[in-house]
């Protein structure tokens, strides 16, 4: 059964800022463990997959590869000193190397490793160092969503026109990733990003139209929310 077409690009990110919106709510405003923190964090978990493959799809497209992944390294660190800032930690480059990493870091690491495959089409050992490598490195280095962030950005680019493939594959990422946290986080919690698997359903009705609206909105949209949240919770 085919999916019908509905939603473009940029109607895709705009829910995925919702979900993210949501979850980030529950995160840093309500009380923990009641049952509308718990419904707001498991909608969360469609958030950053739907970025994952957004950064893959504007990969496809892109002219300058180069000039993307510039521009994503510069709102990485620009919105790291925020957070940074807003959190009251020392601003130095030690802090900065050792800090937990925005999701930004993750997106410029998906990248940094489609470029490599995408400029080497026929070689299949690149692709397997790229797959490899790049995860590792985000792990190394503290990256949002660590290794599984960067490697599901990377599959949504390999398997961009096999679905059956990309559905498979991003299971057993996601598997992975549940038994990779066994024991390192509370048992729901690593459950619930399971349901980051659904996102899929919303992606694949992508129309392959990009879609009207400021290309910046979802680089600014980030960070903005998360500094309002943070100061709502302050007040409160």
């Amino acid at each position: 059964m085919t999916m019908p077409k509905l939603l473009n690009n940029t109607q895709i990110k705009y829910l995925a800022a919702f979900f993210m919106l949501l979850d980030h709510l529950a995160l840093i405003v309500l009380p923990e463990q009641n049952l509308i923190y718990f419904f707001l964090r498991s909608i969360g978990r469609l958030a950053a997959p739907i970025f994952f493959w957004g950064i893959s799809e504007g990969a496809w497209h892109t002219k300058n590869e180069k000039k993307y992944l510039v521009k994503i390294l510069i709102f990485a660190l620009a919105f790291q000193l925020i957070y940074m800032q807003v959190l009251g930690e020392s601003i130095n480059l030690i802090n900065i190397f050792l800090s937990y990493k925005n999701i930004f870091f993750t997106l410029a690491l998906g990248l940094a490793a489609i470029i490599v495959i995408k400029k080497n089409p026929e070689s299949k050992v690149l692709m397997l160092i790229s797959i490899l490598l790049f995860p590792i490195l985000g792990q190394i280095i503290n990256v949002d969503y660590g290794w599984y962030g960067v490697l599901t950005i990377i599959l949504f680019y390999i398997f961009r026109k096999d679905n059956l493939k990309l559905i498979i594959a991003i299971i057993l990422a996601n598997a992975g990733h549940f038994l990779f946290n066994i024991g390192k986080l509370p048992l729901i919690w690593n459950s619930i990003q399971l349901l980051s698997i659904l996102s899929l359903f919303i992606i694949f009705l992508y129309n392959g139209e990009r879609g009207k609206g400021s290309k910046y909105f979802f680089y600014v949209f980030y960070p903005a929310h998360l500094i309002i949240l943070y100061a709502i919770s302050y007040f409160l």
